[in-house]
């Protein structure tokens, strides 16, 4: 419980930064899935779920990979070896 305004603002703050930045890693990982739609064409949920559990860090390796795969073949090996 907050016990004044003094401590209210700060967490405030932090509450609204922790959620725009679980807003944009969520943006992310959907820009991604539709980007590899576009590529792939279908990506089953096998696959989605994954995806929707890399860091950011693994979206931003596997967007630069994704510019070679040519089938869900190959975005099922990326995951296998990146989880």
């Amino acid at each position: 419980m907050v016990e004044s305004e003094e401590e209210a603002v700060p967490q405030a703050k932090g509450l609204i930064e922790k959620t725009k930045n679980q807003l944009t890693d969520e943006r992310i990982q959907q820009n991604l899935i539709d980007l590899i739609e576009r590529i792939i064409v279908y990506i089953p949920p096998s696959l989605t779920e994954p995806i929707r559990g890399l860091s950011i860090e693994q979206l931003e390796n596997l967007g630069e990979a994704l510019l070679n795969f040519d089938s869900e073949e190959d975005l099922r090996q990326w995951l296998e070896q990146h989880n």
